[in-house]
């Protein structure tokens, strides 16, 4: 693999931009989490992530300046949170009865 650099990074929850330059063929290992809803794009075309070091992931580059875009999308995490707040709901509601009893005593 040829020498590499990372030239920017921008955070967010669930997204990372890189700017990369790679002298050659070489092989970018990112400290994420290998996860199934991990989604690379690289110059704007989709690219495959590929384990590495047993629990992060890695992207292929060839040589060149690289913008690299890693989006997070879980399709449960939405309904996991409105099932949540359903279930909080139900919790209140069974407060209610209790509260009524204790103001009338």
């Amino acid at each position: 693999p040829a020498r590499g650099l990372v030239e920017q990074v921008k955070e967010e929850p669930g997204h990372i931009h890189l700017q990369v330059r790679a002298d050659g063929d070489s092989f970018l290992v990112i400290t994420i989490t290998g996860h199934r809803y991990w989604r690379a794009l690289v110059d704007g075309q989709p690219a495959t992530l590929l384990p590495a070091n047993l629990a992060f992931q890695g992207l292929r580059l060839r040589a060149g300046n690289h913008d690299i875009e890693l989006d997070y999308r879980n399709p449960l995490i939405a309904p996991a949170g409105i099932g949540s707040v359903f279930g909080v709901c139900f919790l209140f509601s069974l407060l209610i009865p209790f509260r009524r009893s204790a103001d009338t005593a």
